[in-house]
């Protein structure tokens, strides 16, 4: 994955507690550094009015899969 890919949380990222206020979003890319554990950060583009949607996260490569357009 690279920078301005589109993403949703994997199947094994939704199931993870600490991303309960990303579930059914799409994030951008904004960096990728795999000098870390977590590599991508990701800015959400959600409904959520909540103060988690205001930074960019770090996600491992395994929580994260490309989004598919809509047909």
């Amino acid at each position: 994955m690279k920078v301005g890919d589109l993403v949703v949380l994997s199947a094994a990222g939704q199931k993870i507690d600490a991303n309960w206020s990303h579930r059914g979003e799409i994030g951008i890319i904004l960096q990728v550094n795999n000098t870390v554990e977590n590599p991508y950060q990701i800015k959400w583009l959600g409904q959520s009015t909540t103060t988690y949607n205001r930074y960019a996260y770090w996600f491992k490569r395994y929580e994260i899969k490309k989004a598919k357009p809509i047909s």
